[in-house]
């Protein structure tokens, strides 16, 4: 009837049609929560900010990783 429906597309470098999730969307997807259990005032928008700057140090960074030239 002139439906028009969309298809999953894949990208390369996945399987499924699902993309890797990165070392940082991780730590974003773990940290945000308890962050914000933690700090009940602070706005969604202000957290996500403050999770973020604590990405720089985290362990999880590939940036950070001891012996890398």
């Amino acid at each position: 009837t002139g439906k028009v429906t969309k298809t999953a597309r894949t990208h390369p470098g996945t399987v499924g049609g699902t993309k890797k999730v990165s070392a940082y969307n991780k730590f974003m997807k773990d940290q945000l929560p308890k962050f914000k259990a933690n700090h009940p005032g602070v706005t969604h928008k202000e957290a996500f900010k403050r999770v973020a700057q604590l990405w720089g140090a985290a362990k999880e960074n590939p940036k950070n990783a001891k012996g890398t030239a």
